[in-house]
């Protein structure tokens, strides 16, 4: 009985890590795509102006 409980807890909290890192690489990803938009549309602005 424990040995199970233990391994459903495990599973869960290695979800758990699967989802956090996911979300944490997924927001890093969306702000390094923002921060690299921004640099080409200042660079774009500055070459029209």
């Amino acid at each position: 009985m424990e040995k199970i409980d233990k391994e459903k807890v495990l599973i869960k909290i290695m979800n758990n890590k699967a989802f956090i890192l996911f979300f944490v690489i997924l927001s890093s990803v969306i702000a390094f795509f923002r921060h690299t938009y921004l640099i080409v549309t200042k660079r774009e602005r500055i070459v029209i102006k």
